[in-house]
């Protein structure tokens, strides 16, 4: 039945009321319709006799009230807090001359973790930091978690636990930092002056080296960029030891030799200064990549295979009619595991040796070496009180309080009159009448404990 007629009575007789609106039957009352949607807009008039538009204005992917400001604007809490996160992110990249696209991507990434529910009971300032640094070193950029956390004002270590659980979330593993970002920034320091850029340029060239080596991986990059710079000042002929690259890279000197003794061990450091910087940068690729494209084309025909005896390469995976191939980069592939366990091996027998020889005697001239003579002793407190000196004046004001407390809780204490309860009573009814002496007791026992009443309790 159609809403033209009464659906009790059958009349065509509807009613429309416009106020409550309602479609009401008008012969036998019946409501048909309520609370009708409309979508006409009304004005209310103001007590200062303006028009204010009546409703809520709500958007097509908005499913939260909004609220009104000064100029009678609709702004939701949501766009309020996105355009405040726009405009942390926009200050960011502007203050760190950061490239445009950058903006693009870490509202992108905060838009993720916002679907993900990170931000809720969260810092906005250190999960934009967070969302900033990782797109940072997604994209390989030279800038530091010291110079972000700088900037923002806040806590390194926070804003660095915070783009960790970012990582987390958005199943991304650390990208490591290229060792060549610390190189520039730790040469401006030394004071090199003019030959500064060659320093930095050679030391490049050694960590371009270092990583075709396999020695870059898995180590950390203040500790190979302290060795690069240390052999690119040497080259230079700069006076650099190695406590002095210690002390700025912020490693021991035992990680620095360690990396030298790496160093050693390979081909570039036979080379001369002028070799290695014509022929450094001759190394066109990893010497795998080498290798197995020089087997296909083996394979396609496009080269001859080389004359070789043995086993070839491929193993159980090549084709029978393959000829086997054998290149010398396979063996500087396969041998430098060989040679590295060898040389651990010796190594660790020379230590044996060395300690088996080494008298008592000469070990406890050893240990005295490492000690300190009263002099060293008055330095080293000297230069720890200046290096500390805030703090050992903040202990020094909180040793001087509890003195004070402690003074003053004592003579409270003394100020407080003891009692003296030793009266040297000789009978038990001669302190029942001391005790009511000292005692206040209440009027309606008075007739209790009058010495009449105690003497007959005492007689009984």
């Amino acid at each position: 039945m159609s809403l033209q007629n009464c659906s009790s009575c059958n009349s065509n007789n509807l009613i429309d009321d416009e106020i409550s609106h309602q479609l009401i039957c008008g012969d036998c009352g019946l409501v048909l319709q309520s609370l009708q949607i409309i979508n006409n807009i009304e004005f209310l008039e103001t007590s200062s006799g303006g028009k204010v538009v009546s409703g809520v204005e709500v958007g097509y992917d908005q499913t939260y009230s909004t609220i009104f400001n000064k100029s009678n604007k609709y702004i939701s809490n949501n766009s309020k807090s996105s355009e405040q996160i726009k405009q942390i992110v926009s200050n960011i990249c502007h203050s760190l001359n950061l490239p445009s696209y950058f903006k693009d991507q870490i509202l992108n990434v905060m838009k993720l973790i916002r679907l993900k529910s990170f931000i809720k009971g969260k810092n906005l300032i250190l999960t934009i930091g967070g969302a900033s640094y990782f797109i940072i070193r997604k994209n390989n950029f030279d800038l530091f978690l010291l110079d972000l956390s700088l900037l923002l004002q806040v806590n390194m270590f926070k804003l660095g636990h915070y783009y960790l659980d970012i990582c987390q979330l958005l199943f991304q593993k650390p990208k490591p930092i290229d060792p060549s970002h610390y190189i520039a920034r730790f040469a401006n320091i030394f004071g090199l002056g003019k030959k500064t850029l060659d320093v930095i340029k050679d030391a490049l060239k050694l960590a371009k080296s270092l990583k075709l080596d396999y020695l870059e991986f898995g180590k950390r990059p203040a500790g190979v960029s302290g060795v690069c710079l240390l052999l690119a000042s040497r080259m230079n002929h700069f006076n650099r030891s190695i406590d002095d690259i210690a002390k700025v890279v912020k490693v021991s000197p035992i990680t620095i030799k360690r990396r030298l003794r790496e160093f050693a061990g390979t081909g570039a450091s036979s080379l001369t200064i002028g070799e290695f910087r014509d022929k450094i940068c001759e190394v066109d690729e990893l010497p795998e990549f080498n290798l197995d494209q020089r087997l296909n084309k083996v394979d396609m025909g496009l080269l001859s295979p080389p004359e070789s005896s043995g086993n070839s390469y491929r193993g159980a995976n090549s084709s029978p009619s393959t000829p086997s191939v054998e290149s010398p980069v396979a063996e500087t592939i396969i041998t430098p595991a060989e040679s590295c366990n060898n040389d651990e091996e010796e190594l660790n027998n020379d230590l044996e040796e060395e300690a088996n020889q080494l008298s008592d005697t000469e070990l406890d001239k050893e240990l005295d070496n490492y000690l300190l003579n009263p002099s060293e002793t008055l330095e080293k407190q000297k230069l720890w009180e200046l290096e500390n000196e805030e703090f050992y004046q903040a202990q020094q004001i909180r040793l001087k309080q509890k003195a004070l407390l402690a003074n003053n809780i004592k003579s409270s204490n003394s100020s407080k009159r003891k009692r003296d309860y030793n009266y040297n009573l000789q009978s038990s009814e001669e302190s029942v009448n001391k005790i009511l002496k000292v005692k206040q007791i209440p009027k309606c026992f008075e007739g209790y404990t009058s010495e009449i009443s105690i003497k007959k309790l005492f007689n009984k």
